[in-house]
Order: structure tokens, then C-alpha cells, then sequence
């Protein structure tokens, strides 16, 4: 018995090692939006380039992820489903509310409310390649193996309420599942053990990570620097995006800052290195952008950095010196057909920007010439993702697969 004790030990200590085997996946892929080895259609129609289409009962605004030849996307109010990616068929789903919860007490514990328009499903989930993520805005967090077996579901922590709810995406890094409630909070992912808690506030965007030499942190959408190791505050007051989430390209952080009379993107270079527990941040420059709200985070492609407003107006920014590049066809300075909820993502050489029901495809190399003006089959608020020749897209009524 003591030696079946030991192999099973070493067992589970090589499936921990193995979860971290991957690189993580989620929100934007890696935070970023950008797919450079991606070569998906440029046109598509219901009888063109459509590869499948999945109706899904409840609808979501989460965007799905792609692990292996699975993709992983939330439905409302809190269940986790897996599709295969190849077929578009469900292969499990699972819910988690209060019931699934494993203790009385957290079963009974209030949540709390959301706006409908946002819903209770937004957060993208993430994985490692062997296990998946998922948040919900009750405050509910759950993994399971990409396979379905559930390994917890815990009531992590009652978010402060708002009149919208809570959206800000988790993060995987280091060993730690990271999570954006107001203060940003550090769990252990196989047991969902709290780790440590760093001050911050509430916004709606998602944190990202990234490097400062080879120490791992998380630019939050309150401004700070987080160091991923011990939660410790490395610097404060960059950006407050309110509702976007900022990017980070080559040692530089872009992110929107919402004013009172002007709206702007602003660039922050970031140091070598840590030193005594500090970073000293440097700003690079400001632009101003045209005043609206930008629900869409930022993209950087090319050597430009790209936003869009709530209205679909287009502001293309030189990523080195903050200078806007005043070169757009005249038509895409209100590209209309709806909110512009996603955010603009690249896939090979073009430059796909979204609105509630179309898809754009721009060439960057023909002055930001419009490609292709395509419909989505049902609404959507998700951001879209790539692989290949394919492209995913989480609509309100379902999943869809647009390849070659």
C-alpha cells in the first residue's frame, strides 16, 4: 500500500508539473490580439467560407479560447462548455452556481447583480494546455481538466457590486491563477487556496502580464505593476483605461485614459529591471483620441498602435513618437453598424475591427483600405481569435468557425 501511496504522490506531482507545461491561453490569446502566423479568409458569407456554426442555448459575451484541438467558452449565467474545434460539436458542459458549490456556506452566500446587457459570463476564460479556468461575474471560479473533470468550483469572493457587474478576465502566470475583483488576488489554481491579495480598484478591463527583465508582473487597469511572485506593488498611477485593458508591446505599455473633457492613449516605457522593490516607469507620450468611450482595448500592428471608439471611429497612433496618422479614407472615420464592443485584432498582414454584427477587414500596407465588410450570424461582443486558416467567433446565439 505505502508504495501504491508513492506512485500515486508522484503521479499527481507530474500532472502539477505537466499544467505548466503550456503556454497560457486566454484573454486575446496571449493579451495581445495579435496573430501573426494566422492566414484565415478575408470574406465570408452564410454560404461562404462558413466551416460550422453551433447554436448554444444561452448566450455569452465571453470570448472562447483555443487549446489544442479544443475551444473553451462561458454561457450564461455560469456554465464552462468545451467544443471541438475541428467540428464545432459540444463535447461537455458543465454549470457553476451555487449549487455546485462544496460547502453550505458558500452555497448561501449572496451575489451579486449585473447589468443584462454585460451578463454574468463575460470573462474569457484561460488554460494551460491540461487544465481550463473559468470566472463568472457571481464571483464563482471554477477548473476542470480540458477533458470535464472537475477538480474545484469555490466561491473565491463576493465582488463589489456596480450598476454594469463584474468582467475583468483571469490570468494565468507563474503558477498562479490571478484575478482582477477590485484588488487583484492570487490563488493556487489546483486548489484555489488564496495566495496573496495586492491593493487596487475596480475597473472593467482585464489585467496583463508581462516582464521586467525576468521577473513576472501584472499592469492592472488601476495603473499599477504588480510583481506575479508575492503580490508586491512595484509602481503605481500609469493608466486608468475604465473599460478597456491596456497592452503591452517591447517593453512598452499603451492604454487608453478616459477625461472629463478629452479622451486620450498614453505610452509608458518600462524599466531594465526591479530594484529594491520599485520600478520607475517612464511616460513616453500622450495622444488625443476622439472623444467617446472605448470599450475596445488597444491593438499595436506594424509599428502603430490602433483604437476604436464605442462608434467605430478609427484612430491610428505611431507607436515611437505618439504622433496620429491623419491618413484614413474619410469612411472609416465612422465605420458604423453598431457598438464597437471588440477589440481590433490582426491576423497576418490585416487589421480585423468589429462592431456588434460586422466584421472589417483593413489593409494596413494600402492605407487601411477596406478588404472585405462581412456579417456575423447573430450578434456578438466577444472578441474573435484565429488559428491558421480558421478564425472563431463567440455570436449571442451560438459558436462559428470561418475558414478556407
Amino acid at each position: 500500500m505505502k508504495i501504491i501511496r508513492v506512485m500515486l504522490a508522484v503521479a499527481l506531482l507530474l500532472t502539477a508539473l505537466l499544467s505548466w507545461a503550456g503556454e497560457p491561453r486566454g484573454w486575446r490569446g496571449d493579451g495581445t490580439g495579435e496573430y501573426p502566423a494566422a492566414n484565415p479568409p478575408t470574406e465570408w458569407a452564410k454560404d461562404k467560407n462558413v466551416v460550422w456554426s453551433t447554436p448554444i442555448a444561452q448566450w455569452s459575451n465571453s470570448s472562447p479560447i483555443l487549446v489544442g484541438d479544443k475551444l473553451f467558452v462561458c454561457a450564461e449565467p455560469n456554465s464552462l462548455l468545451c467544443l471541438g474545434a475541428a467540428d464545432g460539436k459540444i463535447i461537455w458542459q458543465k454549470s457553476n452556481g451555487p449549487t455546485d458549490l462544496a460547502t453550505a456556506e458558500e452555497q448561501q452566500m449572496k451575489v451579486p447583480s449585473w447589468h443584462p446587457e454585460m451578463g454574468g459570463s463575460v470573462q474569457t476564460p484561460v488554460s494551460d494546455g491540461v487544465h481550463v479556468w473559468a470566472l463568472f461575474a457571481s464571483g464563482i471560479a471554477t477548473c476542470f481538466t480540458v477533458d470535464g473533470e472537475r477538480v474545484w468550483t469555490k466561491q473565491l469572493r463576493v465582488p463589489t457590486r456596480s450598476a454594469w457587474g463584474f468582467d475583468a478576465s483571469p490570468v494565468l502566470a507563474d503558477g498562479k491563477l490571478i484575478i482582477a475583483y477590485g484588488d487583484i488576488i492570487a490563488y493556487d489554481p489546483l486548489t484555489g487556496a488564496q495566495l496573496w491579495q495586492a491593493k487596487s480598484a475596480p475597473h472593467w478591463g482585464s489585467p496583463v502580464l508581462t516582464k521586467i527583465g525576468d521577473v513576472s508582473v501584472l499592469v492592472t487597469t488601476n495603473g499599477e505593476i504588480i510583481r506575479i511572485s508575492d503580490g508586491i506593488v512595484l509602481a503605481t498611477g500609469l493608466c486608468a483605461p475604465e473599460h478597456s485593458s491596456p497592452i503591452v508591446h517591447n517593453g512598452v505599455v499603451y492604454a487608453m485614459r478616459s477625461g472629463t473633457e478629452t479622451d486620450m492613449i498614453s505610452a509608458w516605457q518600462l524599466p531594465a529591471k526591479v530594484e529594491n522593490d520599485a520600478v520607475v516607469v517612464n511616460k513616453l507620450w500622450d495622444c488625443t483620441v476622439p472623444k467617446q468611450r472605448y470599450y475596445a482595448s488597444p491593438l499595436f500592428y506594424d509599428g502603430n498602435v490602433y483604437v476604436v471608439n464605442q462608434a467605430g471611429m478609427l484612430s491610428a497612433i505611431n507607436a515611437t513618437t505618439g504622433q496620429s496618422l491623419n491618413k484614413w479614407p474619410a469612411k472609416l472615420q465612422n465605420m458604423g453598424g453598431g457598438t464597437y464592443y471588440p477589440s481590433p485584432v490582426s491576423a497576418g498582414k490585416y487589421v480585423y475591427v468589429s462592431s456588434g454584427s460586422t466584421v472589417l477587414v483593413l489593409d494596413p500596407a494600402k492605407d487601411f483600405a477596406e478588404i472585405a465588410r462581412n456579417p456575423i450570424d447573430g450578434t456578438f461582443r466577444s472578441n474573435l481569435i484565429f488559428a491558421g486558416e480558421r478564425m472563431y467567433v463567440r455570436s449571442l446565439t451560438g459558436m462559428i468557425c470561418i475558414g478556407k
